[in-house]
Formats: structure tokens, sequence, C-alpha cells
């Protein structure tokens, strides 16, 4: 009987990978086009003699820490000082860690939110160890939420705080260690149901 392939007459496609002992095909491409594929703001991360620097980013990183940042995001210095510096240390020394950081730049109505996740990659030609740095911009859900819980905690009416924002108070309160003492009047208003209505 002959196989499918003879009956048809073309031969049989095997992959390189098919034969015992093949070492599997790696992709061509350079790191920057791979990081153009992505869909977020991403850059590939090395360590070389003992400080980290950026061998490849997308033009979505770019974008996202170059708008609105201070001076230190555009010429690199948040690599060698602050909290984005040590979690590249951290994740370095020990790859199993979170490699996750959520921080706030600039103060104010101004201030912007970035999540950074950080992802081993394999170590290059040269053994050194790199990873896939990912930022997301979460500026508009941090400002969503807050706007949310400012309308949660108000009156919509009279935009007073509401029990649940008089609860949160009290309990505040409680947690503080000040030398006063705190004391709660509580006012009851006949027929205010009327007036409410």
């Amino acid at each position: 009987m002959q196989s499918a392939s003879e009956r048809n007459g073309r031969p049989t496609r095997t992959r390189r990978t098919d034969a015992p002992g093949a070492k599997p095909h790696l992709a061509t491409a350079d790191d920057t086009a791979l990081l153009s594929a992505l869909p977020i703001a991403a850059a590939i991360i090395a360590l070389g003699d003992g400080k980290s620097e950026i061998l490849a980013q997308n033009q979505r990183f770019s974008d996202t820490l170059g708008r609105n940042l201070d001076e230190s995001w555009t010429n690199g210095k948040w690599l060698e000082d602050g909290p984005v510096a040590e979690l590249f240390e951290e994740f370095f020394a020990d790859p199993l860690s979170s490699g996750e950081l959520d921080f706030r730049d600039g103060d104010g109505v101004a201030a912007r939110y970035l999540r950074i996740k950080l992802a081993p990659l394999p170590r290059s030609e040269e053994a050194i160890a790199r990873c896939l740095m990912s930022v997301v911009d979460r500026t508009v859900e941090v400002q969503a939420e807050r706007t949310l819980r400012a309308e949660m905690l108000r009156d919509s009416l009279t935009g007073l705080p509401n029990r649940l924002a008089f609860t949160e108070e009290i309990e505040k309160l409680e947690g503080c260690e000040k030398d006063g003492e705190y004391a709660v009047l509580v006012v009851d208003m006949l027929r205010f149901s009327r007036i409410n209505e």
C-alpha cells in the first residue's frame, strides 16, 4: 500500500525539530522588533558591571515614560537610584521574587500612577542577566477609583459627608494615640424626616 505522500506525488516535508537530537529553531528577529510587536510599553533591561541599563525599548515605552515625567526618567537615572533601582537589584539577585512595583510619580493632581512588572529572559550570548520590563500607566484607573470613592462618601443632595464617611472618621480617631480624648455628640431632631422628604 502507498503512503499519502507517494500517492500525491509530493515528498513528505519534515521539520528540523522532527529529526532526533535536532536543536529547536530560534527566531532571528532582534529585540527591538519583538518589543515593537508588544501592545504594551516594554523594554529589555540588562545587568552589567553591577548596574542596570536599557538594551532595547519600544515606542510605547518611550511615550509612557517620556510624557510629563521629570528629567531623571528621560535620562535613565531611575535605573541608578530609587524604588525602581531597588526593584531591579532585588529581581536580579532572586529572579523568583515578585518583580512588581506600583508607584506614584509626582504630587497632587499632576501625579501619575505606574505599575512596573519584570519577567526573566534567557541570558544573552555574553551571559548577561536580562529581564523584560513592562510599564502600565494606571493614572486614569486610580483617578476613577478616587472619584467613585469621593461620591460614595458624600450625600448627593447636600455634598456633606454621609454616614459611611462619619464612621471612617471615627475609626481614624480610634487609631490615634494622641494625648487628647474625643467624644461623639449625637443630635436627634424631631420630625427631621419631613424636612428630609
